[in-house]
């Protein structure tokens, strides 16, 4: 039962990292209700996209992971193609926790320690931190991610409490239907986990009904999460604060340090955006680890020992190394291009996997989702168009 616990704040954090605190500047355009509308239309789209992963994963070995799926049901192109755009979301995603959560360390502990830690002393204590839990074992930094997530829900708990009774009424009645299909991406983008179902997958035992079970309540959990963001942020005036903060700016490091020092929310917003930024940096990090086992082939029972340290011990070097050279400058890259990524890594390939392996391969594999070739076609369909609207905010923010 802990396991399964874990599990579900495994994936709850995943989702809740630091994207989402970004949605009011969207949801300020489309109003409140048509956000609320896109965030459960996507959060059930992710859902559906979770079991498509995990069906292709059951359905080969255990252990296998994006490189080895790949290959097993669509073969090396996809293999090769898939597992680095794998690679290059995961690592930019981790190196933009790492970048946002230094100078945060710092700041926290500087009140208690009487000075200031130089970046590269905290990228050496984060990556130790987060290392060295994936060193111990799977249980052990699923179990310190499941007690930053608590944490980050009782800073969150805080941080809004003080506006629900000031929520003004009538800014929620405000919408732009229009605007709503261009949200879209950025809303997915938000509930972005799927790439986890492998480590998750393994971490239960490859139990099919435990983890559809911890797929749908830790998505929950995260939806319920960024509606009530949503409904503070554009009930209050916090959300103006967010809004005007990231809307005007280029630099997105330079707006999440902006946001957290304004005098407004001062006392919680820099440790609400560590925890998020860190809870998902674990995630992340172990999930990045099991990436680059299957990507050496490294069999499931040889995870561990001199092998898997070596492999923690390159990715964390060098994602604490781009975190200080490159900072700002990586941050926007990341901004621009990531959500493009992950519409491609999330909902087109498990598509691919899922019809080659029930109608090329013909595995007698029990399937994770009813509809058969109707909803897949469905699903290819809706990811098509998201994949297009995307690149089209690609090639404006480019542009920009």
């Amino acid at each position: 039962m802990l396991r399964f616990i874990f599990a579900v704040f495994f994936v709850a954090s995943f989702i809740l990292g630091i994207g989402y605190i970004t949605l009011p500047v969207v949801v300020t355009i489309t109003g409140f209700w048509p956000g609320v509308l896109a965030s459960v239309a996507i959060w059930l789209f992710s859902v559906v996209t979770g079991f498509l992963y995990l069906e292709a994963t059951l359905a080969c070995p255990k252990g296998a992971n994006m490189m080895t799926i790949s290959q097993q049901l669509l073969g090396p192109f996809t293999k090769w193609g898939g597992g680095i755009l794998f690679f290059l979301s995961l690592t930019a995603f981790l190196i933009s926790y790492f970048i946002l959560s230094i100078p945060l360390f710092s700041e926290l502990l500087q009140p208690y320690l009487g000075f200031y830690i130089p970046p590269y002393i905290g990228a050496f204590i984060l990556g130790c931190l987060i290392g060295g839990s994936i060193c111990l074992g799977r249980t052990w930094v699923f179990a310190f991610n499941s007690l930053i997530f608590i944490l980050l829900m009782v800073v969150f708990y805080f941080m809004i409490s003080k506006d629900l009774p000031m929520i003004e009424t009538d800014a929620l009645n405000y919408h732009y239907w229009p605007y709503l299909l261009f949200s879209l991406p950025f809303i997915y983008n938000a509930f972005f986990y799927q790439t986890a179902i492998p480590s998750i997958a393994e971490f239960l035992n490859y139990n099919r009904i435990r983890v559809k079970a911890v797929i749908v309540i830790g998505s929950t959990i995260a939806l319920v999460v960024i509606l009530l963001w949503l409904l503070i942020t554009s009930g209050s005036s916090l959300g103006g604060v967010i809004v005007d903060t990231f809307q005007f700016k280029r630099n997105t490091l330079d707006s999440y340090i902006d946001l957290r020092t304004l005098q407004y929310i001062d006392k919680t917003i820099p440790a609400f955006i560590f925890l998020s930024a860190i809870s998902s940096a674990f995630a992340t990090g172990i999930v990045l680890i099991d990436f680059f086992s299957d990507a050496f082939k490294i069999s499931i029972d040889q995870r561990k020992g001199f092998k898997r340290f070596l492999i923690i011990l390159v990715v964390f070097f060098f994602v604490a190394l781009v975190s200080l050279l490159t900072g700002s400058d990586f941050l926007r890259f990341i901004h621009k291009s990531t959500g493009f990524m992950n519409i491609i890594i999330t909902p087109i390939i498990p598509i691919c996997w899922i019809w080659s392996a029930r109608y090329s391969y013909k595995l007698e594999n029990k399937p994770c989702l009813f509809g058969g070739k109707p909803m897949l076609i469905l699903l290819t369909f809706l990811s098509v168009f998201l994949l297009y609207i995307g690149g089209v905010l690609l090639i404006e923010q480019i542009n920009w």
